[in-house]
């Protein structure tokens, strides 16, 4: 059963008709049009924890570059973050400005009838047409200066909004099936200009993601309830600005013992010279070596 696919293009949709009868006149007909969809597979059972998806490169002008959105799978008119990572080798080179674009493909396939194979020497028939869902631009001054206020920064690490739209109309959940297929894509794309020169470079990157329809964003009477994706963490894969790095620091007075750091002999001494007290290790699973494998009965009869 194919579940509901009714966005810009009513592709295919169901409704309920109550059909009320009379003697002497033609019938009454009542109709209530109704959505169907899967739950997806992402509702079932346990739920991973999403994995942010990143996409490193460096362009032909020597541009690094890092994109990175929370999920590849994003839940109906939701909200969620993508965090831009740019740092040019070249120094006169500046970022100008950054567009984020969400767009929509709908691919349609239709098989012709034997009659129109034969007319027209075909085989298959087929549309495609893309549409977007969510566009902004921000543009950025070249002589904006590092938080010292003295010197132009030499990259830029950017947090930057994205919300899907909140309507059954404006959007269509991520399909693929043989006659209809819709795909969702996000483009990244930054322009930096040379101060020397005034050339521009630029650097474009797309993302296939999947936008699902999930039972808890839909409330009563067709509303849609958006939710917001959670932010990066701060262990995510995005590097972050260099002016950010910072080395580990061992408190004086502490000495390192590779070899049994975290462990007590059976005297209660770690074996290390140091004037703190040892520090007790932590088991990861503290009772996993009682556990038993389960018992399996065996079918001796033949």
């Amino acid at each position: 059963m194919l579940e509901t696919i009714a966005g810009p293009c009513q592709y295919h949709s169901y409704e309920v008709q109550a059909i009320i009868e009379h003697r002497f006149r033609s019938d009454s007909v009542v109709a209530q049009p109704i959505r169907i969809y899967r739950t997806p597979a992402l509702e079932v059972g346990y739920r991973m924890t999403p994995v942010p998806t990143t996409i490193q490169g460096q362009t032909q002008q020597d541009i690094q570059y890092s994109i990175s959105m929370p999920d590849l799978n994003i839940p109906f008119g939701s909200k969620f973050p993508v965090k831009c990572w740019f740092a040019p080798l070249s120094k006169n080179l500046k970022l100008i400005a950054v567009k984020i674009t969400v767009v929509e493909r709908h691919s349609l396939r239709v098989d012709p009838t034997a009659a129109e194979s034969v007319m027209y020497n075909l085989l298959v028939l087929t549309s495609m047409k893309s549409h977007i869902l969510f566009t902004e631009e921000r543009r950025y001054s070249t002589e904006t200066l590092s938080l010292d206020g003295d010197v132009p920064p030499t990259e830029w690490c950017l947090d930057l909004p994205v919300s899907l739209p909140d309507s059954f109309e404006s959007c269509t959940q991520s399909i693929s099936t043989k006659p209809i297929k819709i795909t969702h894509e996000l483009v990244v794309k930054a322009e930096f200009q040379d101060t020397a020169t005034l050339a521009t470079a630029e650097v474009e990157e797309k993302i296939n993601f999947a936008i699902y329809m999930t039972p808890s964003v839909i409330g009563a009477d067709s509303v849609i309830h958006s939710g917001s994706l959670e932010c990066f963490t701060e262990d995510g894969d995005t590097l972050p600005p260099y002016s950010c790095h910072h080395s580990d620091i061992i408190p004086t007075g502490w000495s390192v013992c590779a070899s049994q750091i975290g462990m007590r002999t059976a005297e209660g001494s770690t074996g290390c010279e140091s004037p703190h007290e040892a520090i007790d290790s932590v088991p990861f699973i503290s009772n996993f070596d009682n556990v038993e494998p389960p018992a399996y009965e065996s079918d001796t009869t033949m």
